[in-house]
């Protein structure tokens, strides 16, 4: 794309639109996934209809249907797992920088290139800790709260309405939650203490994304992901289908690579680097309270804050060159 061309653009459309945008996104994949559902019910029963129905059924059959096991020692293994079987794509391409293509898609290509395994092994384990240790005891002290808020039968699942429902709702609820304590732990007299563990990464990596100090991890990691499920009495399900979707957003957010169709992370890869800005996720509440100024203003981050529907990656969009002639 020559100088010309970027001088035409169209000007970036408003935070809100693009909220929206990034929200029917996150939906969409829902609706997808349960249109992959419907299409293998149809060849495998004949008809489209109900096609989670007797999957969960049959894992019931399993694990057993008291809820407080699945609440508590069912979501922090269904989470653990998806987390980690997630992180796995990202780490071979960190380690290995295999398949070689995909490197013009990294957002800072200087830094990790290759990730050290000493490095990682401290993620690892740091991340295990607060997924279990923490985990667990979260969700014993959460269930009375949640129990009250939910008395569905454990076998009947929500309609495809109520599901994408309550996920609207935990995305909002997490949106504002994760952008109020995310900022309050950048307090001078909280950051050096909590939240400077996570900043370690200024080039972060997607296993990184809770690598926090214990207190952050409950804060803005536990509780802003859970107040939604929670304050819809969602089924388990539904709790489990929203935490494995947000926490493979918030690994694409730390990963370091701006892949196609994905959403864009350069906001909070910005925020890495400059650390006193760009707090939230949608970020709308950034704009309301002007904390995403410094990233507007650096206009090379901006206008790689896109979603990308090419083949080619943000840099090569905008390159970096095009910054210094504007300098």
């Amino acid at each position: 794309m020559g100088e010309m061309e970027m001088e035409k653009m169209e000007p970036r459309r408003h935070i809100l639109i693009d909220a929206v945008v990034n929200i029917l996104y996150f939906l969409g994949y829902i609706l997808f996934f349960h249109g992959v559902g419907m299409l293998g019910n149809v060849l495998l029963t004949g008809t489209p209809w109900d096609p989670w129905t007797y999957p969960w059924n049959v894992f019931l059959d399993c694990v057993g249907e008291d809820k407080y096991y699945l609440w508590v020692y069912g979501s922090v293994g269904v989470t653990t797992l998806h987390y980690w079987v997630s992180a796995a794509g990202y780490m071979f391409i960190d380690l290995t920088g295999k398949p070689a293509f995909l490197a013009k898609y990294k957002i800072q290509p200087e830094k990790n290139a290759p990730l050290s395994m000493e490095k990682l092994m401290k993620v690892v384990k740091h991340v295990l800790v607060n997924q279990i240790v923490l985990g667990i005891p979260a969700g014993m002290a959460s269930w009375y709260l949640y129990s009250s808020r939910n008395d569905s039968d454990i076998r009947v699942l929500p309609s495809l309405y109520t599901t994408l429902r309550d996920v609207f709702v935990c995305i909002i609820c997490h949106d504002i939650w994760f952008y109020y304590g995310h900022r309050l732990l950048h307090h001078r007299l909280l950051y050096k203490h909590i939240h400077k563990i996570h900043h370690e990464w200024t080039a972060p990596i997607a296993p990184a994304a809770t690598y926090a100090h214990p207190i952050e991890h409950v804060v803005t990691g536990q509780i802003s992901v859970s107040n939604g499920i929670i304050l819809m009495g969602s089924a388990i399900p539904t709790a489990w289908l929203w935490f494995c979707m947000i926490g493979l957003q918030v690994m694409n957010d730390h990963s370091g690579y701006h892949f196609p169709l994905s959403f864009s992370p350069e906001f909070h890869d910005f925020h890495h680097v400059k650390f006193h800005t760009s707090y939230g996720w949608l970020g709308v509440t950034d704009w309301i309270h002007g904390t995403d100024k410094q990233f507007h203003l650096s206009e090379l981050h901006d206008k790689r804050h896109i979603r990308l529907h090419t083949a080619e990656s943000a840099r090569e969009l905008f390159p970096d060159e095009i910054e210094q002639k504007t300098k």
